[in-house]
């Protein structure tokens, strides 16, 4: 799987909400960020964790509210 697809695959779990692509990305955003070499890269993947992580509290607060 190339880069990009990678990237893709992130970006559509946190669009679609997929608790299994969600926490896939966060631990490949966690990988790319402890191999990071460069400032912007350590940027780009702190930003995609972040997005990642929004998104799984946003799904963690749905599934704890009483229905």
């Amino acid at each position: 799987m190339t880069r990009f697809r990678e990237l893709e695959r992130i970006d559509r779990a946190v669009e679609t909400g997929v608790e299994s692509e969600l926490l896939w990305a966060a631990s490949y955003c966690e990988t790319r960020l402890s191999t990071a070499s460069l400032r912007r890269h350590e940027k780009t993947w702190r930003d995609r964790l972040a997005k990642v992580r929004e998104r799984l509290d946003t799904l963690a607060a749905q599934s704890s509210r009483p229905r």
